[in-house]
């Protein structure tokens, strides 16, 4: 797997957003107007969600940073996003559902709405970004 951003804080590398551990998050740097971060994996995995957790989800950490409110999720090579609007609360993780099940190898990630963090203004990010298979659901 293959993970870039447009920034990245040093220590907290594009990387961490995919590594399966809710401890560890990918942040932006603070000059970062338009946050991005892109995923590509070795082979396409079926999904039919997306599971989102802010950089902000760990309890030690609210209201540190900025709340992301919106994101545009690009899918595999298309150009048409589809928009999201994030758990209103910084602890909560978002389930983005796909409509049905759909092969992705790719996608991209676009920050395009925030509110001002207390303490570091200008940086966001996440802690993980994972793709679901749900049993049941839209396949």
């Amino acid at each position: 797997m293959r993970v870039q951003a447009s920034t990245q804080r040093k220590s907290h590398p594009a990387g961490r957003a995919a590594d399966r551990e809710e401890g560890t998050s990918w942040r932006c740097e603070p000059t970062d107007e338009h946050p991005t971060i892109s995923i590509e994996l070795v082979k396409a995995q079926k999904a039919n969600a997306l599971w989102i957790t802010q950089a902000n989800a760990m309890p030690a950490h609210l209201g540190e940073l900025d709340r992301i409110t919106k994101i545009k999720i690009f899918f595999n090579k298309s150009k048409k996003p589809m928009e999201v609007d994030l758990a209103p609360g910084e602890l909560a993780p978002t389930r983005v559902p796909l409509g049905r099940t759909q092969r992705i190898k790719r996608l991209r990630i676009e920050i395009v709405e925030r509110k001002p963090g207390k303490k570091s203004r200008g940086i966001a990010g996440f802690s993980e970004i994972g793709l679901l298979l749900e049993k049941g659901k839209s396949q």
